[in-house]
This record gives C-alpha cells, structure tokens and sequence, in this order.
C-alpha cells in the first residue's frame, strides 16, 4: 500500500498480526488518544475548517480568523469525541477490539469480503463471554 511504504497516513486500529494480544482498556484508551493528537489527524480537521469556512457553513461564527479558530475547535471537538466513543469508550464497554485485522493472503475476492465482513462484525477480547451477559 502507499500509505504503508511512504508512512503518510498512520495506520493506528490496523494490526497486521492475525492473532493480537487483546486489548486492555487502558490501551484502547491510549490508542485512541494516539490518533486524537495525531498531526494528520489535526491537518485533516484544518482543512475541513477551511471548507466550511469557505462554503460559510455555521455563519454564526463569522469569518476571519476568529471564525476559523471556532470552526476549527467544533470540527476538531466532534472528530475528538467520536474517535474517543468509537475507539475506546464503546469497545470497553462492550469488551471487543477496536483494531482491524489485516488479511494479507488469498485472493482478492476472499480479502474483499473479509474487510467488508470486518467492517461489522468485530473480534471479542479474548477470555470474555458474551459483553450482554457479562453486564
């Protein structure tokens, strides 16, 4: 891949370890905080303040500099909030990993479906029963 040669776009939630160590709390709340604070993260969020300001989106909050610091700083709250709800708050509490698991061999067809498969259905922490019954 790209991103993986040239280390442009950090690959946090991908392990390329079919079967990882799980996950403890403590360590999904760090990986979270990770990707949060990371300078693509925050370049990626200064931009999509530089759209919205362009396109006057919250005209509430003017232009100029100033009504780019509030764009920026709503942008950046609600990417901050939802990274933290779904990369360590919800798998915590529901005792599953939030990392992908890479599938690097067999055919295209097979490691399509299986990152589609990924993408709702997720890997337990290992050692845990059922998050609904355990609660």
């Amino acid at each position: 891949m790209l991103t993986e040669r040239l280390r442009i776009v950090p690959n946090f939630y991908v392990t390329y370890v079919p079967n990882a160590a799980p996950l403890a709390p403590k360590q999904k709340f760090e990986l979270t905080w990770k990707s949060a604070s990371d300078r693509i993260t925050i370049v990626a969020v200064g931009v999509l303040a530089g759209i919205d300001q362009a396109g006057d989106r919250w005209g509430a909050y003017g232009q100029g500099a100033q009504g780019y610091a509030k764009r920026f700083g709503a942008t950046y709250a609600n990417v901050f909030g939802a990274t933290f709800i779904v990369g360590a708050i919800m798998p915590s509490i529901l005792k599953q990993d939030p990392r992908h698991f890479y599938k690097g061999t067999g055919r295209k067809r097979s490691r399509f479906l299986y990152a589609v498969a990924s993408s709702v259905i997720c890997k337990r922490d290992m050692g845990v029963g059922n998050p609904i019954t355990q609660m």
